[in-house]
């Protein structure tokens, strides 16, 4: 894959955000309310692009998709913090916000509050993970 490190990317996220404000951080994992506050990470698609003639890769545009779940009184609000600094530390990255951080309909369980937010960046080959601001 040109240029982007999905290892690397949900490492640096999930040391980030756990950081810097109290949630655990997953992937592909369908949280369980002891591990609340809880941002899922996911990756919604990575297609290629800018092929050469022998179909090698030239860039890759990854989407990623990061889910918020909270229970009890607060839930929305600590839904919305940790969503606003999870955009906070991928708009750092050079990632744009394609949509959200905004509350979802949970219908499994209305009890349980979800904010999703997905942002998308065009890595090209050669391109590192690098914070640019």
């Amino acid at each position: 894959m040109a240029g982007f490190n999905w290892n690397e990317f949900y490492t640096v996220l999930k040391v980030k955000l756990e950081k810097a404000i109290k949630c655990t951080v997953g992937r592909y994992v369908t949280p369980k309310p002891a591990d609340f506050p809880y941002c899922d990470v996911a990756i919604g698609d990575n297609s290629g692009g800018n092929y050469d003639l022998s179909g090698n890769e030239g860039s890759t545009n990854p989407l990623i998709v990061l889910s918020v779940y909270a229970t009890g009184n607060l839930a929305d609000s600590t839904c919305e913090k940790i969503s606003n600094k999870a955009k906070e530390i991928m708009l750092s990255y050079g990632f744009q916000c394609r949509g959200g951080p905004m509350p979802m309909t949970n219908a499994a369980d209305p009890s349980i509050v979800r904010w999703v937010g997905r942002y998308q960046r065009i890595f090209g080959s050669g391109d590192e993970l690098e914070q640019i601001h």
